[in-house]
């Protein structure tokens, strides 16, 4: 448990790090709308961090286990059915978890960018009610 602590300890003060030298860097060479741009820029460059962190964690945990293993199951029988292919056990083992770490990584995706366009939209509405 105190590595896992740590790896995340280590993400957050690395997203916060590159966050604020983000933001300092779009505060000291933008014209106009330094506060609005700089936040945005700060959420930006610290949600990547975080990205790229849960993109490893969701492939390095998917390859042990399947992630989604009903939905991962389904998909390999169907394309089996529809391209004729006979394979293996462990072909199938491996198909099942490949698919199932690419819908995880996918999904999560998805929902980062769902947080993206939500903050980027809060961030919008503040910055016109503040001029």
């Amino acid at each position: 448990m105190k590595r896992k602590t740590g790896r995340l300890r280590i993400t957050a003060i690395l997203s916060v790090a590159i966050g604020l030298l983000v933001f300092f860097a779009m505060i000291v060479t933008l014209q106009e709308q330094r506060p609005q741009i700089a936040l945005l820029g700060f959420f930006m460059s610290a949600s990547i961090v975080w990205l790229v962190y849960l993109a490893l964690w969701f492939t390095v945990s998917g390859l042990s286990r399947p992630m989604f293993p009903g939905l991962s199951r389904l998909l390999i029988m169907k394309l089996k059915q529809k391209a004729h292919l006979s394979i293996s056990g462990y072909q199938k083992k491996m198909c099942i978890e490949t698919v199932g770490a690419i819908l995880s990584i996918s999904s999560v995706l998805g929902l980062a960018a769902a947080a993206f366009f939500i903050m980027s939209g809060i961030l919008y509405i503040v910055g016109r009610l503040s001029w």
